[in-house]
């Protein structure tokens, strides 16, 4: 039972980090941005959000890959 609720939340956990990416990553860009003194190249931040964005649905795809295939293929007594 426990391992059911482990399985379930770390699923979860990756499937919000696959729908919220986007704001996670433009969270992320502006506070590199405000760390920095606020001085950056455009093209420089827009790559730094895309590459945010894409480590976070990728993290999030990973989580919720093995996480849900642990629930799905589990041993049942």
């Amino acid at each position: 039972m426990k391992k059911e609720i482990f399985y379930l939340i770390g699923a979860l956990v990756g499937a919000l980090l696959v729908l919220l990416a986007v704001p996670l990553g433009d969270n992320y860009a502006w506070a590199y941005l405000s760390a920095n003194g606020g001085g950056m190249d455009t093209q420089s931040f827009v790559l730094l959000m895309q590459s945010a964005v894409t480590g976070f649905q990728i993290l999030g795809g990973v989580l919720l890959g093995l996480f849900g295939a642990a629930y799905l293929f589990r041993r049942k007594p």
